[in-house]
């Protein structure tokens, strides 16, 4: 008999190997996680126009992400209400309505089924036993452009889920004198064979970049040796638990100097102290379960298998900035990420090893227990509850850990997990 107490200890920063191997845990964790928090499926920038949609996946399920032409975006289950069949294969487009190529039921931008073909063929009892339409994700709702939804028709509010993480994504947005980003440019899509953790504790982890990444490092500042470009052990870089699983990696040693011409337009369009907020901003930010986001991109966790995980990464532009603004911002990324990336691949390398150290817990013989307690002892909180510690010191791992006990205890039996194995 097991229960998630034998798996995570929040508050003794370790965690059981087995979280990233285990068929039934994973399982519950697309049902009491992904099934039921709110999940980040698209942004508004991807939706411009009445008839845009796009198709993504919360945890496993197939969903259309659309906007109809009131302006709602509505978030649909990507499943024929007749026979199951996806309805929509494209990544992206505008429609007027989803038609399934199976047998031709047809539905609206909403999900309500407008069309069956051949209906003289159906009794009108028949009918009236559909499930009429795409099933509709239970809540939408968007934060500063990001959309996120959720099926559990109760719950807290997403602004209330985003927490200690808003002030930031006001920074993030007000980084453009419009005060919204856009995502542009094509997604670019890889997969590794770990678990979907991996990817969430390796987004936010400043730890590891300067061992990792020293190639990364020696490219960047040309001195062969890769110290300069991680210097954060030394430094008073700072990692937050923004509570709820979000976390931030905070670099106030490593602003980037902005032309007077772009400064000029944040401070016109916001005023100075906002713009200075939004300006003096370096950091990067994980959101619980499935995004992290950098000052240039967003990345989307998406859980494939217990041992097999998607990425997709889009680039973030600014409109209304000088061009060179946003050139600097695709030559930084370009740099780093993308299958020829001096530092991104070195991470997805890691996440396979692992995964493959973590397959020998089956062995009852070999220690399960991994660590993340390095400066647990140290955390302090902040003025609004958060937990801080250098951000060197695993606080943001253990805030991942923190949100997965919680949602995996909540409502929940402790034999729950082991009742179905």
């Amino acid at each position: 008999m097991i229960d998630i107490d034998e798996l995570v200890q929040p508050e003794r920063g370790r965690v059981n190997m087995r979280v990233y191997v285990d068929e039934d845990i994973f399982r519950e964790e697309l049902r009491r996680i992904f099934y039921t928090t709110w999940v980040y499926v698209a942004h508004e920038s991807e939706l411009r126009q009445p008839g845009d949609y796009k198709t993504t996946y919360i945890g496993l399920v197939p969903v259309i992400v659309s906007r109809d032409a009131g302006g709602t975006v509505h978030v649909l289950v990507n499943r024929c209400s007749h026979r199951g069949a996806t309805v929509c294969q494209h990544e992206s487009g505008n429609a007027k309505s989803f038609r399934c190529e199976y047998h031709a039921w047809t539905y609206a931008l909403d999900g309500g089924l407008i069309g069956i073909s051949r209906q003289s063929g159906y009794a009108p009892e028949e009918v009236a036993e559909f499930n009429a339409g795409l099933q509709a994700v239970a809540r939408v709702a968007s934060y500063r452009g990001l959309i996120f939804a959720s099926f559990a028709a109760d719950g807290t509010s997403l602004e209330e889920h985003l927490g200690g993480a808003r002030p930031y994504l006001d920074e993030w947005s007000d980084l453009s004198p419009t005060g919204s980003v856009v995502l542009e440019g094509g997604t670019w899509k890889h997969t590794y064979n770990g678990n979907w953790k991996l990817q969430v504790e390796g987004s936010n982890e400043g730890y590891h970049p300067e061992f990792l990444h020293r190639m990364s490092s020696a490219m960047r500042n040309k001195a062969g040796s890769g110290a300069g470009h991680y210097p954060w052990a030394e430094s008073d870089a700072r990692g937050l638990d923004l509570g709820n699983g979000h976390s931030i990696m905070e670099f106030p040693d490593n602003r980037v100097p902005q032309a007077p011409d772009y400064v000029a337009l944040l401070e016109r369009a916001h005023g100075k102290e906002r713009a200075a907020r939004a300006l003096n901003g370096s950091w990067r930010m994980a959101i619980f379960p499935n995004l992290a986001i950098s000052q240039a991109n967003l990345r989307i966790i998406r859980p494939l298998a217990v041992d097999r995980t998607e990425v997709w990464q889009q680039h973030v532009a600014l409109p209304g900035v000088p061009p060179a603004v946003n050139i600097g911002r695709v030559r930084g990324d370009e740099f780093f990420y993308g299958p020829s990336g001096a530092g991104a691949p070195d991470d997805l390398e890691m996440f396979e090893r692992i995964q493959e150290g973590a397959r020998s817990v089956s062995n009852a013989e070999l220690d399960p227990w991994i660590w993340f307690n390095r400066g647990l002892r140290g955390e302090t909180r902040g003025s609004n509850g958060e937990r801080v510690a250098h951000t060197t010191s695993e606080v943001e791992q253990r805030a991942v850990y923190r949100a997965w006990y919680a949602l995996m205890n909540a409502g929940a039996s402790k034999s729950s997990i082991a009742e179905r194995r």
